[in-house]
């Protein structure tokens, strides 16, 4: 892994920044609470909507005054259209978690094994070992016994 040069970030950070503007006017936030309070349209339920939204449309005398069918099928239209949308922003998504992750991991393992030859160095009285451990040291929360092991791990503080 590499990572992502300045030119073609900057180049990627304003294409999202483009997709939030050009999206902007079609998304809505909703709490937890309107989230639950909502019926939810899955798969099972696309043919369903799209059936009743025809035959609304076909036999506007079974339409209840209130009912607004311009405005459903609008509704209908942009669900599909996000759904495509999500279909392909998704494993985009998972991959770029995935290799955020990684790279985290990464570096974390990396600055580990730094702590760990600091934190030896400074028990041999090597010079700025010990400034160096005691400043990385506040990180950590604490060493705990592995069970398995015997060996002290370090556990991070909550940053």
């Amino acid at each position: 892994m590499s990572e992502i040069n300045a030119e073609k970030y900057q180049a990627i950070l304003a294409a999202v920044t483009q997709l939030q503007s050009d999206l902007k006017e079609n998304l809505k936030t909703l709490s937890v609470k309107e989230r639950r309070a909502l019926p939810k349209m899955g798969d099972g339920s696309v043919a369903f909507v799209s059936k009743a939204n025809e035959y609304a449309k076909t036999y506007g005398d079974l339409v209840p005054s209130f009912l607004d069918i311009p405005e459903m099928t609008a509704n209908l239209n942009l669900h599909s259209q996000l759904q495509a949308l999500e279909k392909l922003i998704n494993p985009l998504l998972v991959t770029i978690n995935d290799t955020m992750l990684q790279a985290g991991s990464d570096a974390y393992s990396a600055a580990l094994s730094f702590y760990r030859t600091v934190k030896n160095a400074g028990k041999m009285n090597v010079q700025n070992a010990k400034v160096i451990s005691d400043d990385l040291a506040k990180r950590f929360v604490g060493a705990r016994q592995n069970a398995d092991s015997g060996e002290s791990t370090e556990t991070p503080a909550a940053a």
